[in-house]
């Protein structure tokens, strides 16, 4: 099932009706690619605020986000998804990343060889991130 009207919901309303709406948010994440911004758009405060409602979803949201970033040939889209594993890696504690971030990280080298700069320099900061987790130096900052 498809959200349709997710570009017009407030992010309070999502945050108050926020566990029944992560998976459906999750499913369409990947649909196309301005849905998939917006949703991650709507997504990208709760990671970072509200981390215990997403650590069930997180290696769901992961994958959902890859795939979207994979699959996408717009800029806009590749630079949200990386912002989104961004702060994933940043804002959530190291015991729910762990166990998903090898793979995160294989996943994330292919934009490192981007045609646009920006995205490889996005890419480079978000695998950076990610190789903190765990770390002791991740922890500090």
């Amino acid at each position: 099932r498809r959200v349709h009207g997710i570009r017009n919901l407030p992010a309070m309303i999502v945050a108050e009706k926020l566990p029944p709406l992560i998976p459906v948010l999750l499913r369409n994440i990947s649909s196309n690619d301005d849905q998939g911004v917006h949703i991650l758009e709507l997504l990208e405060p709760i990671v970072r605020n509200r981390h215990e409602v997403i650590g069930q979803h997180i290696e769901s949201l992961c994958n959902r986000v890859l795939e979207l970033a994979s699959r996408s040939r717009k800029m806009k889209s590749k630079l949200s998804c990386l912002s989104m594993l961004h702060s994933i890696a940043s804002s959530l504690p190291d015991h729910m990343l762990i166990p998903i971030k090898p793979n995160v990280i294989v996943k994330l080298r292919t934009f490192v060889e981007d045609k646009k700069r920006v995205v490889r320099m996005k890419a480079t900061v978000t695998i950076n991130q990610w190789y903190l987790v765990g770390s002791p130096i991740g922890s500090i900052m």
